[in-house]
């Protein structure tokens, strides 16, 4: 595209905007978007959701392209395809994401989770030999499944607290257990 022909492009509306670079560009991007499918085929992305997101966000990418950048502007919106690929596929598999999420479709074999069960054991621990502070700890980590970052901030105390009180509701249920 010329110069003249981006300029113009910069000062459409949104959707001529969109339609006009698909028209001129749609086999690059699908080039890019299949060579690049390494990056997320482990995620739960496919290619539709890659090229909805990198149209949402092309306005953004065409009014920050400048002229003086050494490449073409058709070089240019692929790279930034790339970019938005590889960003998707950090986001999609970061344990944050995965935690919170869980992922789209839970019903797929892919996404099961298994689960080892341990034998029950013979007598249930008694929480009643941990102080108050204690059994908050205890019910804010174990019960609540949250991290002591989590529990720290919920309790108003360090880290360092938590990870000593943890020790100590840890050595009391051992001397339960003898």
């Amino acid at each position: 595209m010329t110069k003249n022909e981006i300029r113009q492009l910069k000062e459409m509306p949104t959707g001529k905007m969109i339609k006009r670079v698909l028209y001129n560009f749609e086999e690059s991007f699908n080039y890019v978007i299949v060579s690049n499918k390494q990056y997320f085929s482990r995620t739960p992305l496919e290619k539709e959701d890659i090229h909805n997101i990198f149209l949402a966000k092309l306005p953004l990418f065409v009014t920050q392209y400048d002229e003086k950048f050494q490449f073409s502007f058709k070089t240019y919106l692929c790279m930034k395809l790339k970019y938005v690929i590889f960003n998707e596929a950090r986001k999609m598999s970061t344990r944050k994401y995965k935690v919170l999420n869980n992922y789209r479709e839970m019903s797929d074999r892919k996404y099961q989770i298994k689960f080892i069960a341990h034998e029950k054991p013979e007598s249930d621990l008694d929480i009643s030999v941990l102080d108050a502070f204690e059994e908050k700890v205890y019910l804010t980590i174990f019960e609540a499944c949250r991290s002591v970052t989590c529990a720290a901030c919920e309790l108003g105390v360090s880290k360092y607290i938590i990870n000593q009180t943890i020790r100590k509701i840890m050595f009391k249920m051992k001397k339960q257990l003898q």
